[in-house]
């Protein structure tokens, strides 16, 4: 997989999904103290809360999951030594058209490109995020792509999700 490519997918969803560009993974403990493989690296939220909960607005956003280890500092201090924290790069609090553009319950369109140090998101065709990776350290220019439901809780509701008409193009 070259480091520049698009992604295009119709999403419908009941729970929170996001889709996961440029990322690896690592062997960690869980919360359990079980040994479990974490997936880390740039996603693109897919959020599902219903459109007037004000404190949600975050699909097309652009998260750092898992954070990313400094191996070398680590291995050389004994203890975890973190490049990036997991935390938002571009959470569209103040993208108010975006955070419009999603429709719950209904076929979305979220287009991904991730050309060099740069990734950008619309949702519904409506320009989402854009953010440019400025820290080389952190900076991921390969890895693979995944699609993650997440947080279904206790919640004995069915939940479904549902992808189609993914793309992926190779970009110059």
């Amino acid at each position: 997989m070259t480091s520049n490519w698009n992604s295009i997918s119709r999403l419908i969803h009941t729970t929170s999904t996001r889709a996961y560009l440029r990322s690896h993974s690592r062997r960690e403990k869980d919360k359990f103290g079980n040994d479990s493989e974490r997936v880390f690296g740039y996603q693109a939220e897919i959020d599902t809360k219903p459109t007037g909960k004000p404190d949600r607005p975050w699909t097309g956003g652009i998260y750092f999951e898992g954070g990313k280890l400094d191996e070398k500092a680590a291995k050389d201090n004994g203890k975890q030594v973190w490049i990036r924290p997991g935390s938002w790069l571009n959470d569209l609090k103040e993208n108010k058209a975006a955070q419009k553009a999603r429709h719950l319950g209904e076929w979305n369109h979220l287009k991904i490109i991730a050309k060099g140090h740069r990734i950008q998101t619309w949702l519904n065709d409506v320009p989402a995020a854009d953010y440019t990776e400025k820290d080389e350290k952190a900076f991921s220019p390969k890895g693979f792509i995944a699609l993650q439901i997440h947080a279904v809780g206790k919640s004995n509701d069915t939940k479904e999700v549902r992808f189609k008409n993914i793309k992926l193009t190779t970009l110059d």
